[in-house]
């Protein structure tokens, strides 16, 4: 017979995970026919980073946000795999887009949060602290203005915990990555944008 929490309700199934978020920059702005361009690329995208980065369908989840996507990956996963492969194979998507329209409203900025952490899965999806924490990591202003500063077309912001593991097996080279403040409604944290995942 299955145990229950104290309160009655059904105890919570907690599993590690690797995160990965995306958001489209300036998505609200455009017209419904470039929205529908940039969403299916966006979507292609990510395949084709799992698939450089050899991560099997059947071990992550990829979730419709609208103007984003959230990718929950199994922790299976390596994050050799994840470091340096599937972000420069984004990158290069992001890139392939924007080199095959002649449209501008139709080109792609594009915004990705990669992090760590303990989430419940349920009928409905995924839910807990670090699907919040990925969402706050997008939404830094602080990430926002330097990747507006630098042009770019696609840049990358890591949690803190995230970013120290990669490091210390040299899967990241501390030179591409800048210290990036998180300030956005309760979250009062560090992460790092990895610089050299920017590209025009």
């Amino acid at each position: 017979m299955a145990a229950f929490a104290e309160n009655g309700s059904s105890p919570a199934r907690t599993r590690h995970y690797l995160l990965f978020g995306t958001d489209i920059c300036g998505y609200s702005r455009c017209d419904q026919s470039a929205q529908i361009q940039l969403r299916d690329s966006s979507f292609k995208i990510f395949q084709e980073a799992c698939r450089s980065a050899c991560i099997p369908p059947r071990l992550c989840r990829v979730e419709d946000r609208g103007d984003g996507l959230l990718m929950v990956a199994d922790s299976k996963i390596g994050l050799e795999a994840v470091f340096p492969t599937f972000i420069n194979s984004a990158r290069a998507g992001v890139r392939e887009h924007n080199a095959r329209l002649a449209r501008k409203d139709s080109r792609m900025r594009l915004r990705m949060a990669l992090h760590a952490g303990f989430l419940h899965r349920d009928a409905h999806g995924f839910s807990g602290d670090a699907v919040n924490h990925l969402s706050r990591l997008l939404d830094a202003p602080a990430f926002k203005d330097r990747m507006a500063e630098h042009g770019a077309a696609f840049a990358v912001i890591v949690s803190a915990d995230l970013y120290h593991d990669a490091a210390s097996f040299h899967l990241i080279d501390p030179r591409i990555a800048t210290p990036i403040d998180v300030n956005v409604k309760e979250t009062r944290s560090r992460a790092w944008m990895l610089t050299s995942c920017g590209g025009r």
